[in-house]
């Protein structure tokens, strides 16, 4: 998308989160702002200095989108807190029109486990008709060396703890072998150890396309990045950072070879093949969708590159879906 794209869609309503991050108003920044119903989700923040660049943002948002309401939640960490808020937020805009949602989600700044619940939420219970998703990619360090030689961590710190996605489960739970299929970051250091206690029979890991060069990692990430390289079962496939297609296409080809065998998988890399990965798990009953939460995210800023996207979701079997939205 470039600089003032307009939206033809017609939406009921915007979300959006406000972050410390500087490229957080660029994707509605580059429709030229909305004056659709628009909700912005704001976290509490583990760490009080990033609250003047969050309410900077926000000032920017409302600005943009003046029709607009602020939903407070707890720490972006605590999901499972937080998803009662957001599912009565979409089921009351439901009710309220009566007939299934078309949603304009800016994915920029939102955990992909807001982002993969969201989806799941939405599709899963026919509240959605249509999703779509804006993203401002951002500036990534994806070769720097870790402190000591250690992990590299790009927007994590702390433990890593896994959580399945609500919504996004598998039918096949009781199945004696499990399967993974990996969208990876640049935190690869922090995943290996993420994936090995999974110990699956069959592991696919989906790069990013011109992200790690193995040549300039160093310590344990480049044990890290030799480790998962070589393990034996690996089915290795590599995408652009925004090509979701390409992933969902990839999951979809490894999850049917063998549809009794359940697969477990892992949105740890960029936000629109994690999103694939969701889309995967509607259409598969042997997919599930598991993400990983830190113990707090890293306050660097992000910068954004210049570049927007827009991928549209929409559910074409929903009848009134087709209904007019005014």
């Amino acid at each position: 998308m470039t600089a003032n794209t307009a939206m033809t869609a017609i939406y009921d309503l915007v979300i959006c989160a406000v972050s410390w991050e500087s490229r957080n108003p660029t994707s509605l920044q580059t429709i030229g702002g909305t004056n659709y119903p628009t909700v912005f989700v704001r976290f509490a923040s583990s760490k009080p200095a990033t609250d003047d660049a969050k309410d900077a943002n926000l000032a920017i948002l409302q600005e943009l989108c003046p029709n607009n309401q602020l939903l407070m939640l707890g720490r972006s960490t605590e999901l499972d807190a937080n998803i009662a808020s957001l599912q009565a937020m979409v089921r009351d805009q439901f009710v309220r029109h009566k007939r299934p949602l078309r949603i304009l989600l800016d994915i920029t700044c939102l955990p992909k486990s807001y982002v993969s619940f969201l989806c799941g939420l939405g599709f899963n219970e026919d509240y959605l008709c249509r999703l779509d998703c804006l993203y401002a990619a951002g500036h990534y360090d994806l070769t720097g060396d870790a402190s000591g030689g250690g992990p590299l961590s790009i927007v994590s710190e702390g433990e890593w703890t896994s959580i399945q996605i609500p919504f996004l489960e598998s039918a096949n739970t009781f199945s004696p072998v499990r399967d993974l299929v990996v969208i990876l970051g640049g935190e690869i250091g922090y995943s290996l150890p993420f994936i090995d206690r999974y110990e699956p029979a069959r592991l696919s890991v989906v790069f990013i396309e011109d992200g790690v060069a193995p040549d300039k990692l160093t310590g344990s990430e480049k044990a890290a990045y030799e480790d998962l390289t070589n393990q034996p079962t690996l089915v290795r496939a590599d995408f652009k950072i925004n090509d979701m297609i390409g992933v969902l296409g990839h999951v979809h080809d490894f999850c049917s070879k063998d549809p009794t065998r359940a697969i477990v998988g892992l949105a740890i890399g960029s936000k629109a093949q994690s999103l694939a990965l969701a889309l995967g798990a509607l259409d598969l009953d042997n997919l599930e969708v598991v993400c990983r939460i830190p113990s707090s995210y890293a306050s660097k800023d992000v910068a954004p590159t210049g570049q927007v996207f827009l991928y549209s979701i929409e559910d074409r079997f929903e009848p009134m879906g087709y209904l007019d939205a005014h």
